[in-house]
């Protein structure tokens, strides 16, 4: 299987919306179900819930980068910054804090036109805590990147 940037005609895609009828009507199909199942749950429990998804997605997210995190980490991470908790734990990462502002912050940012600074904010966020990058900027080393897997 090759990349995206691989495949022809690379940038410039075509499709066809009925191509992706079926899926597109079985996605909104799902998406009522789940927001008519969400509509009646209480307060409380939408928290819980979106929290939960939060910490899914900031551990998802890092394992397409190679990142492994501590749940705990990211939930009391998470806890912390939406004042569910009042106790801080120590985190043994401080990488998780960094994702889990990330998670938040997109979360806030996603109904807002996609931008440059916004790009760099979220790059600054995540890239705080590492101090060999200079985070919310663009690359400025000669070196050639390197890429691990």
């Amino acid at each position: 299987m090759s990349y995206i940037w691989q495949q022809n005609p690379f940038p410039d895609f075509q499709f066809k919306i009925e191509n992706f009828m079926e899926q597109i009507q079985e996605f909104s199909l799902e998406i009522g179900e789940t927001n008519g199942l969400y509509q009646n749950v209480s307060a409380e429990h939408k928290i819980a819930i979106l929290f939960q998804i939060a910490i899914t997605e900031a551990l998802k997210t890092s394992e397409i980068e190679g990142e492994y995190f501590s749940r705990e980490d990211i939930m009391y991470s998470l806890q912390k910054q939406l004042g569910l908790s009042d106790f801080a734990m120590p985190l043994k990462d401080k990488k998780a804090k960094a994702i889990s502002n990330l998670v938040l912050k997109v979360r806030e940012d996603h109904s807002k036109l996609l931008s440059l600074e916004m790009i760099k904010e979220w790059h600054r966020i995540l890239m705080k805590e590492d101090k060999t990058v200079n985070e919310g900027n663009w690359r400025t080393s000669e070196e050639p990147m390197q890429i691990i897997s």
